[in-house]
């Protein structure tokens, strides 16, 4: 079984969960079991019916700088980078229920009397992420609220464990309209919700809206993606992500490709006969999400989607996790950082898992005779070095002339090839790195906290780490502390020693 990660961070003492408030909430599905989807990529979105068996065609051509080059059956050619950029998720019928219950959520409470927003969310295949606006005071708390949607989620895992994936299932599997799970649903962004996040109509094309005003041509909303995809590409289908699981061609296990393609792509009667499910007399089934996978033909059988999950979920009609993650919106600028994390969610999930020696902790790595976890380019190592400090005495004597030398010094050392080490902790230092990064040079970073074995790339450079332009080191002595806030002068003095260590040991 798979390493375990922390469902939930303990909740703020001091916060009402109560009064009106802008949530991040990730819930896991119990022991990280993948039942909601898998991710999916260009290859695999291609006009095929065949639920990825296009992507075999597609050639892969190794670069000299290590990245590989995907080559379509056309001749396009696709870096990672573009590649990454089609990322989507492509959900089972559980995973679409599971959508459509975030997106009710604003329904169902009201109900109670509770005004709530969904501003953005995704599902992924063995997590959630939603961003909740609560915009009133409530009488009940976020926390009771919450179990009771969980609660309901479990009804819908009954759902399909007890009726074996067939009839209401059936209603939920896959729609052939290229929209993405990765699009905020279209209540999340109304032009009522706070300061100005939804996208504007004409930036949304096929691959769905991105709820912060990124351009329609662009990869990311935050960090700059030097490369886009070709008009044609993918924007007609949306995007999508990775490696497919073991039930990637459900649909031609169950009937043969022959019968199906007599039948209209992603209408109810191709979906019936691809789940083995006998033609369904009177009204036809509604449309199902995007892509979303087949369950398993046998009447009374386990969903294939299902099989191999784990006791608590098969036993114990558990689907997720006991408790849940929430970030509450404390700072300016936090909730465009909240929605890109979530609509990038599969683009990570597919450069992890295609470049995972860049941006997943590597252990162990001995540098001037002490041993650091790293995540990003441990390449950047045989560069030459040059330290940033911009020296407390220099703020504190009001020595501007000195810091700004120094600054000026960091940068043309940058353009000269040499690799930048420092904590990056002062704004002074911060500037530096943030340009040099902009204009395509490398910097090492000293950290303060330590590398669980889920960590990654902070959402600011992770962009930059994707392109082996960065290098995040911590002592490996240093514990790994979940919301670790603050940092005392002591530990910034240890963390600019370090890096004064590794500069000296070329």
């Amino acid at each position: 079984m798979a390493a375990s990660k922390p469902t939930h961070r303990k909740h703020l003492p001091l916060h009402v969960y109560r009064e009106r408030c802008i949530y991040h909430i990730t819930l896991v599905v119990s022991d990280r079991c993948e039942v909601f989807g898998r991710i999916v990529d260009r290859r695999e979105m291609a006009g095929d019916q065949t639920w990825g068996t296009q992507q075999h065609s597609w050639q892969k051509v190794m670069q000299p700088d290590g990245s590989t080059l995907y080559i379509s059956p056309e001749g396009q050619q696709w870096t990672e980078a573009m590649m990454a950029a089609t990322a989507k998720v492509e959900l089972t019928p559980l995973g679409y229920d599971i959508s459509k219950a975030i997106q009710s959520i604003p329904e169902e409470w009201g109900k109670k009397g509770i005004k709530a927003k969904i501003l953005a969310k995704i599902v992924m295949p063995e997590h959630i992420h939603f961003i909740l606006f609560i915009e009133e005071p409530m009488e009940e708390r976020l926390q009771r609220l919450i179990r009771g949607w969980k609660q309901g989620c479990n009804k819908l895992l009954r759902k399909y464990l007890e009726g074996g994936g067939c009839g209401a299932g059936v209603k939920n599997a896959a729609q052939p309209n290229g929209r993405s799970e990765n699009s905020a649903p279209a209540n999340s962004a109304s032009a009522t919700g706070p300061r100005a996040i939804s996208a504007p109509a004409n930036s949304a094309s096929a691959t769905g809206p991105r709820a912060i005003s990124a351009p329609a041509n662009s990869a990311s909303a935050t960090g700059p993606r030097a490369i886009s995809a070709p008009a044609n590409s993918a924007s007609a289908t949306g995007p999508r992500a990775i490696s497919a699981p073991a039930y990637s061609d459900m649909a031609a296990e169950s009937c043969s490709r022959d019968k199906q393609e007599k039948l209209p792509f992603g209408s109810a009667a191709f979906l019936r006969s691809a789940m083995g499910c006998p033609p369904e007399d009177g009204a036809m089934a509604s449309p199902p999400e995007d892509g979303a996978m087949a369950s398993s033909p046998d009447e009374g059988a386990i969903p294939s989607f299902l099989q191999g999950a784990s006791e608590r979920i098969l036993e114990g009609h558990a689907l997720f996790e006991d408790d849940f993650d929430e970030t509450r919106l404390r700072r300016k600028g936090q909730l465009r950082a909240m929605i890109d994390y979530v609509h990038h969610n599969p683009t990570h999930r597919w450069l992890r898992s295609h470049k995972p020696h860049w941006l997943l902790p590597i252990r162990g790595i001995v540098i001037a005779g002490r041993q650091y976890d790293a995540i990003g380019n441990i390449l950047l190592l045989g560069l030459p070095r040059f330290q940033v400090h911009c020296r407390y005495r220099w703020e504190r004597d009001q020595d501007h002339e000195a810091r700004r030398a120094h600054q000026n010094e960091s940068v043309l050392k940058a353009r000269q090839g040499y690799a930048l080490v420092s904590p990056f902790i002062s704004p002074h230092e911060a500037s530096v790195r943030d340009f040099c990064l902009q204009e395509g040079h490398s910097i090492i970073q000293i950290t303060d906290n330590g590398f669980s074995d889920f960590s990654q790339c902070p959402g600011g450079l992770y962009d930059f780490c994707d392109r082996g332009q960065v290098l995040l080191l911590v002592p490996k002595e240093l514990p790994h502390i979940d919301r670790k806030s603050g940092i005392s002068r002591a530990e910034c003095k240890a963390l600019n020693d370090r890096a004064e260590e590794i500069t000296g040991e070329q």
